[in-house]
């Protein structure tokens, strides 16, 4: 929980929620056969915007260790979001995948 909700009404908290949700979402898709990152990064970021965030500035698949942009999970990754709600700016970032086999 970031010190930032103190700054949300209950109903932008119950929204600002969805962030990790959708985080998580995207990280199993994103892992799964056949996945289709560019699309499935969009559709994360429409997500977002439909659960009522006024903006997301930035969702992005990035190498672990360098950040540099990724279009595949060969390796450890981290999804990086953020997105505003009301005045307030939210981050947040979540690992994806592990050691590449």
């Amino acid at each position: 929980m970031s010190s930032r909700n103190a700054y949300l009404d209950a109903g932008q908290r119950r929204v600002a929620a969805m962030l990790f949700r959708v985080l998580s979402s995207l990280a199993a898709r994103l892992t799964a056969p056949g996945a289709d990152i560019a699309r499935d990064v969009r559709a994360a970021r429409r997500r977002l915007i439909e659960a009522g965030f006024a903006e997301v500035e930035y969702l992005a698949l990035c190498d672990a260790e360098t950040l540099a942009p990724l279009d595949a999970v060969d390796r450890p990754a981290r999804l990086l979001a953020a997105v505003t709600i009301g005045a307030v700016r939210l981050i947040d970032n979540l690992a994806v995948g592990g050691e590449p086999s």
